[in-house]
């Protein structure tokens, strides 16, 4: 669903509007889950498996491409993505439900958000950080400025979280240290509320 000129607000990346992923079974993709700029939808109900297997991946890894130095692969192997447009983040990525779905077995993170206003709800999150470290359940991400950052207003209510591995192989020694976060509030994360979660299992903090 991405869009970059829209006749709909300034230029951006976009994805679209009230839109419903509802009811779905993914496994095994290398890159992400679900990935989208979508604003005032939902994603519910659906089952995200065994995303980013190492033994499954191919020359271009879990969405680097080889010939292009300049991608960073920060994000790649998330469960569930809510990107937003660094310049137009009222246009993507918030007012958003991921509530119902179950992830297993998760590279990344396994609900990554970027952006404002968004709810989530009642999701179970099984091993998550399955291959990458310095991540967790639920992450969220924003900027160095709290007064300009588009991630606020996030609220994370009664989730259960599982076993956050945080695989650190093939770091140095100083940095080896499985890193595996329940809940992991990033860089300019405002105004998140937490509520009856549940998290067990996590190498580095709930």
């Amino acid at each position: 669903t991405y869009l970059y000129d829209s006749i709909y607000g300034p230029n951006g990346w976009r994805g679209g509007r009230y839109m419903n992923v509802t009811g779905n079974t993914i496994e095994r993709a290398n890159s992400m889950g679900i990935d989208s700029y979508a604003w005032n939808s939902t994603i519910e109900n659906n089952v995200i498996r065994d995303v980013g297997v190492i033994a499954n991946l191919g020359s271009s890894g879990m969405g680097c491409w080889a010939t292009d130095l300049s991608y960073k692969c920060t994000d790649d192997g998330d469960g569930i993505r809510l990107k937003v447009d660094s310049t137009n983040f009222n246009f993507s990525g918030n007012n958003n439900t991921v509530q119902l779905n179950r992830l297993e077995n998760i590279a990344h993170n396994g609900v990554d958000v970027f952006g404002h206003t968004n709810t989530v709800y009642r999701n179970v999150i099984d091993t998550p950080c399955a291959v990458k470290g310095d991540c967790g359940g639920v992450h969220s991400y924003g900027n160095s400025n709290l007064a300009t950052t588009a991630l606020f207003d996030l609220t994370i209510r009664e989730n259960i979280i599982l076993d956050s591995l945080g695989n650190r192989e093939g770091n140095p020694p100083s940095l080896y240290s499985l890193l595996g976060y329940g809940l992991y509030f990033d860089n300019g994360s405002r105004n998140v509320i937490l509520q009856g979660n549940i998290i067990s299992g996590s190498t580095a903090t709930g």
